[in-house]
């Protein structure tokens, strides 16, 4: 059930500097900026229908931003749902979060368990995936791809099979998968070790690799049709890139990170991209 009152958020300035070009790639230094909300210990960041839906780990609740509600004049309007507890529908340690079309909210937990959730977010059922999931994405309802942290590896779970174990990475030195990503045609891994996106298929065979190098560590990947985008962090700043799916760079930004706050994840949404730390939600405006 929703928890009672929006939260206020805080809004805050930042200097609007100009965008330069690298190599035709549009990279923008720093645009406006702003603090929409505050949290505890914000973990995922995902987008449906005209939303922004977060997972607040410390705080066992997902939360809801309605995109047309954030404005330099207006408060924007932000819910938070369930909270910590053992009975049916209840969050004990949320992980992901995964938004599908907006009428049906998954969730995954670190004890093994994915829940879903209506768009009121009612209680639907839970299912036992196994392992500790810290990082998912569906592909259908009887298919999702998952990150465990017991076995640091990628899960293929189906109803019919359960979880199997995928070699995103075939021949590859080392594997440290942090985040996973499916589009109507492919999964994206993003793995730190190697500091790349790993593509599959549908059915978790390995197509190719994209999106290497960069400054700053690899954090998370936001893959949509037209559009993959990649964060990283480094001490001071924060590198966001936008690929095609292909793997063509087509943007990149180079923002000043939140001081002593790690980031948790970054998406373009409203032609807005916007961060995720652990303690806050940034909106940047002309990332590019």
């Amino acid at each position: 059930m929703p928890l009672p009152g929006p939260i206020v958020p805080l809004f805050l300035s930042l200097a609007l500097a100009g965008c330069t070009t690298t190599g035709g790639i549009p990279r923008a230094e720093v645009g406006r900026a702003g603090v929409v909300a505050l949290f505890e210990e914000a973990v995922s960041l995902s987008q449906s229908a005209g939303k922004l839906w977060l997972v607040d780990r410390a705080a066992h609740v997902v939360a809801s931003v309605r995109l047309d509600s954030v404005g330099d004049a207006s408060e924007a309007e932000i819910k938070h749902y369930s909270g910590s507890g053992t009975q049916s529908g209840r969050l004990r340690e949320p992980t992901d979060l995964d938004a599908t079309n907006g009428l049906v909210i998954i969730v995954s937990e670190i004890d093994g368990r994915v829940t879903r959730f209506d768009r009121s977010f009612a209680h639907l059922g839970s299912t036992a995936v196994g392992g500790q999931p810290v990082a998912f994405s569906t592909v259908d309802e009887r298919t999702l791809f998952y990150i465990d942290a017991t076995t640091n590896a990628l899960q293929r779970w189906t109803v019919e099979r359960g979880g199997v174990q995928i070699d995103y990475s075939p021949g590859a030195a080392g594997r440290a998968p942090i985040d996973v990503d499916v589009t109507s045609r492919e999964v994206f891994v993003a793995d730190a070790f190697t500091g790349c996106l790993h593509v599959l298929d549908s059915f978790g065979s390995f197509k190719r690799i994209m999106a290497c190098g960069g400054e700053g560590d690899l954090v998370s990947l936001d893959a949509e049709e037209e559009l993959v985008v990649v964060a990283r962090q480094a001490s001071a700043f924060v590198l966001v890139d936008g690929y095609s799916p292909a793997g063509r760079l087509l943007w990149r930004s180079r923002i000043p990170r939140r001081e002593n706050a790690e980031l948790s994840g970054a998406l373009i949404a409203d032609d807005t991209l916007w961060l995720l730390y652990q303690d806050a939600l940034i909106r940047v405006e002309d990332y590019r």
